[in-house]
């Protein structure tokens, strides 16, 4: 017969393996899984927040998910990352918050990992920003990612917004300030032969120009002359006088034995046979 004191061993080591059984029961039926936001290295309560940069949709996980490129997460114990802004962007994983769009870039949506260059012809001249403005007709941007439109040079001109460049005033126009839009017709007794230009010439003596957007002065005609310059017309050369010569500024009595009855003629009548004259500008 077994002794008494090694059955009642025997019963207390029964009842231990009992208990423990039921803690461990007990412990398991306690057990959570991690919520969303949370993590622990078995998945399952006492969990840990997600750290900011981080976020966990999911429950019962084991670790928490970095934020990927144009997302962030400034908070921490959270199920999800947010969207970067429109106007900034974030390039790397993990990060607590977006970067502003600097100076000559822009994202126009969320959720960005790049801001991109303003293109030609538009610029951005602050940061954060979400959209490229176009130029003003009168500036130009050649490159990418301006801050600034450029104005057009005095005797160039764009007359369109979101311009890359600048047109050359035609010849027999101008522009005389920078920024212009539009050039100007050189004025009647003026001329322009060349293009790009910001300023018109007067008409030098001995030519004239009546219309506008000229871009050479004619020569005054045989028959005619002009003293001035910047003149819209040539003068007759009055009777008695006259000039065979073209873009003259006078016209030449006529010499003794010639006359000349009306104006603008080119040249002087001699005296007919049998009569005469011996004054020089006669008009008969």
């Amino acid at each position: 017969m077994e002794p008494r004191s090694r059955r009642t061993s025997f019963a207390v080591r029964a009842s231990f393996a009992t208990v423990l059984f039921a803690l461990i029961g007990v412990t398991s039926a306690l057990a959570v899984p991690c919520a969303p936001g949370t993590s622990s290295p078995t998945g399952q309560t006492p969990c840990n927040p997600c750290p900011a940069g981080t976020s966990q949709p999911s429950s019962g996980q084991t670790t928490c998910l970095a934020c990927s490129p144009g997302t962030y997460q400034s908070l921490s114990g959270q199920a999800q990352c947010n969207a970067c802004p429109a106007g900034t962007s974030q390039s790397a994983s993990g990060q607590t918050s977006c970067t502003p769009c600097s100076p000559g870039r822009f994202a126009s949506s969320t959720g960005q990992s790049t801001c991109s260059l303003c293109g030609p012809g538009t610029v951005q001249p602050s940061s954060g920003g979400t959209a490229c403005f176009a130029c003003a007709s009168g500036t130009f941007q050649a490159g990418s990612g301006g801050t600034s439109c450029s104005p057009c040079a005095a005797g160039f001109f764009q007359p369109n917004t979101g311009g890359t460049s600048c047109f050359a005033c035609v010849a027999g126009s101008y522009s005389p300030s920078s920024g212009s839009s539009s050039c100007s017709p050189c004025a009647p007794g003026t001329s322009q032969p060349l293009t790009g230009q910001n300023s018109c010439v007067a008409c030098a003596a001995g030519r004239a120009q009546p219309s506008p957007g000229a871009s050479v002065c004619p020569v005054c005609t045989a028959g005619r002359y002009q003293p001035l310059s910047g003149q819209t017309s040539c003068l007759l050369c009055a009777a008695g006088t006259a000039q065979p010569l073209t873009g003259q500024i006078a016209c030449n009595p006529c010499a003794a034995g010639t006359y000349s009855a009306t104006q603008g003629n080119a040249s002087c009548t001699g005296c007919t046979a049998g009569t005469y004259q011996p004054n020089t500008g006669s008009q008969s």
